[in-house]
């Protein structure tokens, strides 16, 4: 039907009981995909085989930007290993001043240990983290960030 989809996949090793490694490619966020469309379309798309429903809030469907659509691709080109996170995190609000997220903000919090930047997707719909070092980051003061 030509419609432009985005699932977006994440490299994995995985190691059977034989010892064999393997890659796999996986979603990142499984049960879900991103189709470009216009709203007027949207009951052509849920026509589709396998596709139930869309995420959204009342009869609207959910749109993401353009330039989440490219942050989550950028997070998955580079060399960072992203994971989805599900519900809250607790941390600091903080920005990235080097590397290639540089401007990205979002939520630092610590887990087993190491820092974690969390980028909220669509207001929290899709949570990404990524580990960041301590020298990469800033935190931002309560009511200081950038509109």
């Amino acid at each position: 039907m030509k419609f432009e989809v985005y699932l977006p996949l994440k490299e994995e090793f995985h190691e059977w009981k034989n010892r064999q490694r393997k890659r796999i490619l996986k979603p990142l966020f499984p049960s879900y995909i991103f189709v470009r469309t216009c709203p007027s379309l949207i009951f052509k798309v849920l026509q589709l085989p396998n596709i139930k429903s869309y995420i959204g809030s009342g009869s609207a469907p959910s749109t993401i930007c353009s330039e989440e659509i490219a942050l989550i691709q950028k997070t998955l080109d580079s060399k960072v290993d992203p994971f989805m996170e599900n519900g809250k995190v607790i941390g600091k609000t903080a920005r990235i001043i080097h590397g290639p997220f540089r401007g990205c903000e979002g939520i630092l919090y610590k887990r087993n240990g190491r820092n974690r930047f969390l980028i909220e997707i669509n207001n929290n719909l899709f949570n990404l983290s990524i580990e960041v070092k301590s020298k990469e980051i800033i935190i931002i003061p309560e009511g200081r960030l950038k509109a």
